[in-house]
């Protein structure tokens, strides 16, 4: 028996939000960040940080998605909830289900933290990874679970900069919150509306504006109104 197998490559990312609005610049500074990294010949770094429910994640998700060639050897993905309630993800756990992803069986794995952290790095030396580590607390927390080796994409977000990773060449993306006619999109796509009149519009104005251009917010103000209400002026407009 080995202690590892060939699986197919990993694919662990979350969907795609079908709500998702473009924030191309966001986008495009990661992309400029991740080919800088690789042109230098090292592993790019970067981190989505801002506040709860302003699209760190699907902005994360998206990215990755939409650049498969950064994972030719798999996606990965880390919900280390760092802010969640209850204690954060054990690194021990974490490390397993990586190592588990590439076929390693747990019998086969160290027990000793760093141990299990090297076979980690050993083991993605040869490949192109994109790990997620979603929800990231502390740099302790996301440098124990760098994969090895050179050309790797990883993507941390969190509510905090991290800027303890500058040491590892991170760069840190801030998000803000969503300008306000990227959030009536928002708004129409999650509410199901397939066209807007002026009214409607100026009621989505007023709505983003009460939830700040939080996506988070803005998604259940429309799914509540569409089931309440048939829409953001009531049945009386249908």
């Amino acid at each position: 028996m080995t202690a590892s197998t060939s699986p197919a490559e990993p694919r662990q990312l979350p969907s795609p939000s079908p709500f998702y609005v473009r924030r191309s610049s966001l986008e495009r500074r990661i992309e400029t960040a991740v080919e800088r990294a690789h042109l230098e010949g090292r592993n790019a770094l970067v981190v989505i940080t801002g506040p709860a429910g302003v699209g760190k994640s699907a902005l994360a998700a998206r990215f990755l998605h939409d650049h498969p060639r950064l994972a030719g050897g798999g996606h990965f993905f880390v919900d280390l909830q760092g802010f969640t309630p209850g204690p954060p993800t054990d690194p021990h756990r974490a490390l397993e289900g990586l190592l588990h992803s590439l076929g390693t069986e747990p019998k086969f794995m160290p027990t000793e933290l760093q141990e299990r952290a090297a076979w980690w790095r050993s083991a993605t030396t040869r490949l192109r990874v994109a790990p997620l580590l979603d929800d990231a607390l502390s740099a302790t927390q996301v440098r124990v679970l760098l994969p090895g080796g050179a050309g790797h994409t990883i993507v941390v977000t969190s509510r905090v900069r991290l800027t303890a990773l500058r040491l590892d060449g991170t760069v840190i993306v801030q998000v803000p919150p969503l300008e306000t006619e990227e959030a009536v999109e928002l708004l129409r796509r999650s509410s199901g509306e397939e066209t807007t009149d002026g009214m409607e519009r100026d009621a989505m104005r007023k709505i983003a504006s009460l939830c700040g251009g939080f996506p988070v917010a803005l998604c259940t103000v429309a799914l509540a109104e569409s089931d309440e209400k048939g829409g953001f002026l009531g049945p009386a407009r249908r």
